[in-house]
């Protein structure tokens, strides 16, 4: 017998309109970013706060104290995703009845998910307390950061009914199509947060356990601010009666949804359990990096996820109404958002990484900002992969098949496993985070008389030395051990052909060139501080970075148009640095050997009495240390090439074949159409070394043209 959705309870219009949103009507992509957008913003304010949070500890209390707060990062997050995952599977079924108007069914499933929710989050929450200490050794987390990792993992445990509290509550205003009051709830929560991270830590020397109440005392503000919210404006989702009876068949309902949704977050958990255990072993800075780039990633592929959650309520609701053609549209309208999305994260993270990364640590620590850098880059290239899983996968969810669902959640486990069984012990930190070429096809336009394709390739190279011999290793340079050779220094953990020379530090007051050096107490012990010198012998050497770039490929695109056919390829790069030797050979000051030498126009930039800002030495003759081997002639390696432009025509074959002929093709061929560098005539595509010569020019424009005839 079907059962009639009942009137009671339900809202007036105009509160229905404030509270409440129907995701079964009007246009699906304004639906999904309207709804997603109060989620993003929500949760990139959280993962704001987490930021702030590693950047206090970080910079305030230590790098062994950011691994700490980062060593359990991975435990927290099985704990924790199973908390959120079964709180949205549990939203799912009130999604649903209310996209059916069936009032009463909706508030029986609240009423039955708190219940359950009180009683998994209470056996949860001890079984995690007494299993601390186990967890953190099983993570193989390092012992000089445990006793700091144990205090704050013990809080986070600690405050698992707060957090299955919230996104219990939060996931059900959300299934009403309100995404916006949870947002609201969790700036409050995030302002909370940052003010008692500065007191418990900055003013009460609280230490790593200061962030940790932190974060557990702003949860619980957010817990009550969704109490008051549903009491005073959703009392739609309140039942009543015989509505808060425990329902069996309606409990199994929510488990179905909520237990496998909920799994599928622990079971990805676990591959990063198994990740985060192989990078513990790697030691404290390896550490510190993974927790500082995870930190900055989750507040990018937060959009991702919840796009995913908007997702899984649209689906749920149009479920309801049965509008199974909203559904599919959705899905593509989420897909195009999320493309989007991830050409806005590839511009932002590539040139900005590093400077992402000094937020957590001083400057000093290059390693850790090195290695989480690289973390972030690679990463990068996989975010259409993971939005497309995370649509995929909540829409599943929404639709009811959770089980189908957790099967993703299985394959993710299972590749992370092998990265972490093997990869990273085989090569390290990049085991961790490693590269990979991708090549994308796509044919937008393809008829019976034209025809359009669109090609781009990319490559990511990390090619850094995971072992030398120990009498090779002869050198410490900023904790690195290896040795020189010339201008380059091999160290164990660094680069290929890393630059190992002078840092230039600009023009001096009387317009001479200064170099870096370190500065000696009475004794000539270093004092661990930087000065300038304007002689070039005294100067010291640093590590300058390496020539390997980011990223590396090409694009292109052909059309087909009856008959004719049109091409145009372009290579690129990406990042590395390269050593100008043509220009510092054209910046030198004037001497008897080098009469009648060139030089480059910047010269004319030179420092003087009327130019004194300048950061080019002035001339001065005989000066042989002008243009002296230093960081000064380093160059951003990236370009962008014009490869080559291809057009031609194909006469019709019912003309050529009357002539015994089987193909004639006419065509104009141009090769190198185009170079752009950092500096015009600049090609460091000769040398992955980043060394290059007077003598390399960048290749010969040619044009060409002819007939191809085949019989």
């Amino acid at each position: 017998m079907k059962t009639q959705p009942t009137k009671e309870h339900e809202p007036s219009a105009t509160a229905k309109a404030a509270s409440v949103s129907d995701m079964t009507v009007g246009s699906p992509l304004r639906q999904i970013t309207k709804f997603a957008l109060p989620l993003i913003l929500g949760y990139i304010l959280q993962q704001m706060y987490l930021v702030i949070d590693a950047v206090i500890v970080g910079r305030w209390i230590g790098v062994g104290a950011l691994a700490a707060v980062g060593a359990s990062t991975s435990i927290t997050f099985l704990v924790m995703g199973f908390c959120n995952g079964a709180c949205a599977g549990f939203a799912i079924p009130v999604a649903q009845a209310f996209g059916a108007k069936d009032y009463r069914k909706m508030r029986i499933y609240v009423a039955n998910a708190v219940r359950v929710s009180a009683v998994i989050a209470t056996v949860i929450m001890v079984l995690s307390l007494m299993s601390c200490h186990h967890i953190l050794q099983m993570v193989n987390t390092p012992a000089d950061i445990f006793h700091d990792a144990y205090t704050f993992l013990m809080l986070q445990f600690a405050a698992i009914p707060l957090t299955f509290g919230f996104n219990l509550l939060s996931g059900q205003i959300r299934a009403l199509g309100n995404s916006r009051q949870p947002f609201y709830f969790l700036i409050t929560s995030a302002v909370v947060n940052i003010l008692l991270d500065v007191v418990l830590i900055l003013f009460c020397g609280m230490g790593v356990a200061g962030a940790g109440i932190a974060t557990w005392l702003s949860q619980a503000v957010s817990v009550a601010l969704c109490i008051w919210y549903i009491r005073k404006h959703m009392q739609l989702l309140i039942p009543q009666g015989d509505e808060r009876r425990y329902d069996n068949r309606r409990t199994s309902i929510l488990l179905n949804n909520g237990v496998p949704m909920g799994l599928q977050f622990s079971i990805t958990g676990i591959g990063i359990i198994m990740l985060q255990s192989a990078n513990n072993a790697l030691g404290t800075t390896c550490v510190a990096a993974f927790t500082a780039s995870l930190r900055i990633k989750y507040l990018f592929t937060c959009v991702f996820e919840n796009i995913g959650v908007a997702m899984a309520t649209y689906c749920g609701q149009n479920l309801g109404a049965q509008r199974m053609d909203r559904v599919t549209r959705g899905v593509k309208d989420a897909i195009c958002l999320m493309l989007v999305y991830f050409l806005f994260t590839f511009v932002v993270i590539y040139p900005s990484a590093d400077y992402m990364m000094r937020l957590f640590v001083d400057s000093g620590e290059a390693a850790v900002v090195s290695n989480a850098a690289q973390y972030m880059r690679i990463n990068n290239y996989f975010y259409p992969t993971l939005g497309l899983l995370t649509i995929l996968r909540y829409s599943i969810q929404g639709l009811g098949f959770s089980n189908l669902s957790m099967l993703s959640g299985v394959m993710e486990m299972i590749a992370r496993c092998g990265v972490s069984l093997w990869l990273v012990p085989a090569i390290a930190w990049t085991g961790v985070c490693f590269g990979v070429e991708i090549e994308l096809n796509f044919t937008p336009i393809r008829r019976e008389h034209v025809q359009w394709d669109i090609n781009l390739n990319m490559t990511h190279l990390r090619n850094k030395i995971t072992m030398l011999p120990s009498e090779r290793r002869t050198k410490q340079v900023d904790g690195y051990s290896g040795y020189v050779s010339g201008s380059t220094f091999f160290g164990e953990g660094l680069p290929m052909y890393t630059f190992y020379m002078r840092k230039y530090a600009g023009v001096s007051d009387e317009g001479l060139s200064m170099w870096y050096m370190n500065e000696t107490d009475d004794k000539g012990n270093p004092t661990g501080k930087r000065v300038t010198t304007t002689e070039y012998a005294k100067a010291s050497d640093y590590l300058c970075g390496d020539p390997i770039p980011d990223l590396y490929g090409g694009f292109g695109t052909s059309v087909n148009f009856r008959g004719f056919d049109l091409s145009v390829a372009f290579t690129y790069q990406i990042g590395g640095l390269a050593y100008d030797s043509g220009y510092s050979a054209a910046m030198y000051s004037p001497a008897n050997k080098t009469t009648g030498m060139n030089w480059h126009k910047d010269i004319l930039n030179a420092w003087s009495a009327d130019n004194a800002s300048s950061n080019i030495p002035r001339l001065q003759y005989e000066d042989k240390d002008q243009n002296g081997m230093s960081d000064r002639f380093l160059t951003d390696a990236s370009y962008l090439n014009l490869q080559n432009i291809n057009f031609g025509y194909t006469l019709p074959s019912n003309f050529t074949k009357k002539v015994g002929i089987e193909k004639v093709r006419v065509y104009l061929a141009c090769e190198n159409v185009w170079y752009w560098s950092k500096r015009q005539g600049f090609d460091p595509r000769y040398s992955y070394s980043g060394s290059t010569s007077q003598a390399t020019y960048s290749p010969v424009r040619t044009i060409s043209g002819g007939i191809n005839i085949q019989f």
